[in-house]
């Protein structure tokens, strides 16, 4: 990896490492995970991104496979609280708002057309991540339907 040029998905222009801040994920046991996330700024635009793994929601603290079994009704291995169940469905049901707005900018741009209804949170993440469409951490702030 030493020598590739990383473009930023805001401006395309060339991102460098800068630093690596931990963050601390709570997998699907319970336990606590601590991880460290490479962090990237941008020369052109002063942009900072993260480089997150497949199992990382962008501000969320429970492991993706989690918030999965969340949405999809499904109990968890923990027993989330019921506090945080309800907050974890407000977010889906704001994004899922959020997603129909963006879903003809993600064709264009991924040539990925996704949907709500599939509850594929792994290609959600990715799509709108990766086309700098990811919402604000106050997403469930909006008012619903």
């Amino acid at each position: 990896m030493t020598g590739e040029i990383i473009a930023c998905p805001a401006c395309n222009g060339v991102l460098n490492k800068n630093g690596r801040p931990k963050r601390i994920l709570i997998k699907s046991d319970g336990t606590k995970q601590k991880l460290k996330v490479q962090r990237y700024k941008c020369k052109d635009c002063n942009a900072s991104h993260r480089e997150l793994p497949d199992m990382v929601v962008p501000y969320k603290h429970l492991e993706r496979e989690v918030i999965e079994q969340i949405i999809n009704g499904e109990p968890t291995e923990n027993g989330q609280e019921e506090r945080t169940i309800r907050r974890i469905l407000a977010w889906w049901n704001a994004l899922t708002v959020y997603i129909a707005w963006h879903t003809a900018a993600l064709k264009e741009r991924l040539g990925v057309c996704i949907s709500p209804v599939t509850k594929n949170l792994a290609q959600i993440v990715r799509a709108l991540v990766n086309t700098n469409l990811w919402p604000s951490p106050h997403l469930n702030m909006m008012p619903g339907p």
